[in-house]
């Protein structure tokens, strides 16, 4: 019901929008026949003159409010104008004053606050001279003129505070957007540089005595780049639209095992349980993950071998990347390691990192096969 209610609300304010003198225009019939139709206009007592100058008076002040959003200011002063000739004639009040407040409800709600305070304050001081000492008509008109203005300034202020939140939200999606970008280039760079640095040791190590595994690293070095290019290229056209044209993915990972392998570093991987079909989201995290802490095996530790295990559960994802360098004693958490938590969290899952007892580096996240909320 909540749902149906706000898509309807959506919808008519929709329609408002895209048709304003339309919708005003309505607005303007209703006032206009409520007015003619009580009898302050129609009672006895009226001559046809009277009568007569009464029916023009509420038409004219009726009339104008279907343009009131497009000349706020100037249906303004009509309206008011032809009220206040309605009240000096001698006409006796009545419900023709609310269409001088329909008017300063727009220009409170539609035009700055200084602007409308300006317009009320004329108006409030124009009813005392149309009341002529009489309070209890003042006090009338005085409620017919504040209370709508106090009402538009009212939602003037709601309008500047949702606009300002629906700021909000986008800045924070577009910033949410640039560090999930920045996060891409970050974890397929990083470790594409590290591959490649790791590979061009090896070529210059060899170069002389065994030219063919320098030849061979000088291919991983040109297949690790033109992924790593392709990739970009894909990530910064259209992020993030672009997913489904990323490099990447659990069917990925021998590839990437094999292109990090060398240069005095093995890297098995090992998978475990019945393969499931995971959700796109959940099947990048995971490769990006087991990236990542490949990247930091080559950067940080002295490394000679590498385990990497992916166990399917019936539920969720285990994922386990250890290493046998040498652990530093002081464990600083770096950007790269942020970026992997951030990755498993914003999935629902979780993820641990940090030296083993005995020596060496592990990480180990748990990603459920759907993405949770």
């Amino acid at each position: 019901m909540e749902g149906w209610a706000a898509r309807l609300s959506d919808r008519v304010r929709g329609l408002a929008a895209a048709h304003p003198v339309a919708v005003d225009g309505a607005i303007a019939t209703v006032a206009g026949v409520s007015v003619l139709t009580s009898s302050a206009v129609g009672g006895a007592g009226r001559t046809a003159a009277e009568h007569t100058l009464a029916v023009a008076l509420v038409v004219v002040a009726a009339g104008t409010l279907a343009v009131r959003r497009q000349w706020p200011m100037a249906v303004l002063a009509v309206t008011y104008g032809a009220a206040a000739a309605y009240l000096s004639v001698g006409l006796p009040p009545g419900p023709v004053v609310q269409l001088p407040g329909f008017a300063l409800y727009t220009v409170a709600a539609w035009r700055p606050l200084k602007t409308s305070a300006a317009a009320c304050l004329l108006a409030v001081g124009g009813a005392l001279i149309l009341a002529r000492g009489d309070s209890a008509l003042f006090l009338f008109l005085l409620g017919w003129l504040a209370l709508p203005w106090g009402l538009g300034v009212a939602v003037r202020a709601y309008r500047r505070v949702r606009d300002e939140l629906v700021r909000g939200q986008r800045l924070a999606a577009a910033a949410g957007e640039r560090l999930a970008m920045a996060t891409e280039v970050h974890d397929a760079v990083g470790h594409s540089l590290s591959v490649i640095s790791m590979r061009a040791g090896v070529a210059l190590h060899v170069l002389a005595d065994r030219p063919e595994e320098a030849e061979a690293a000088l291919r991983v070095i040109r297949e690790v780049s033109g992924q790593t290019l392709a990739e970009l290229r894909a990530t910064l056209a259209a992020f993030p639209s672009a997913a489904a044209s990323r490099q990447g993915g659990l069917g990925s990972l021998p590839t990437l095992v094999r292109n990090v392998s060398g240069g005095g570093l093995t890297v098995n991987l090992t998978l475990t349980g019945t393969a499931a079909r995971v959700a796109e989201p959940v099947d990048q995290a995971a490769y990006r993950i087991i990236q990542e802490a490949l990247t930091n095996v080559l950067r940080h530790s002295q490394a000679t071998r590498a385990e990497v295990g992916i166990a399917f559960a019936p539920t969720e994802l285990t994922l386990s990347i250890c290493d046998d360098g040498t652990a530093e004693v002081a464990f600083l958490e770096g950007r790269g390691l942020a970026g992997m938590r951030e990755r498993a969290s914003s999935l629902g899952g979780t993820l641990s990192a940090g030296p083993q007892e005995g020596g060496g580096f592990a990480v180990r996240a748990t990603l459920p096969y759907e993405v949770r909320p």
